[in-house]
């Protein structure tokens, strides 16, 4: 099961449960210009995958079992309010 598998099939859970969300386009192929403008608007690295905007809000960062956490992730984690942060879980679990 890949990260992307999982991240689709949250998406269709959170939509089928009418939850607004947002996946930040991090990930992928840029060119230089449009990463330097995209940085210059506000995109961090290592911001969590799904923006999940209940209250209160959740940041969730998809993982495959042998996924491991970024160097950029672990700052945004850390400044995270500890009852914001998830456990891990297995996907078979959620």
């Amino acid at each position: 099961m890949t990260e992307e598998y999982i991240q689709q099939e949250a998406a269709r859970y959170l939509r089928e449960k009418k939850i607004l969300f947002t996946h930040p386009p991090n990930g992928g192929y840029r060119s230089k210009k449009t990463g330097a403008a995209m940085k210059r608007a506000g995109t961090a690295r290592g911001v969590p995958d799904l923006l999940i905007f209940t209250l209160p809000p959740v940041a969730i960062e998809i993982k495959t079992e042998r996924g491991r956490l970024s160097a950029a992730a672990a700052p945004i984690r850390r400044g995270l309010s500890p009852k914001n942060q998830a456990q891990k879980r297995r996907p078979s679990q959620v």
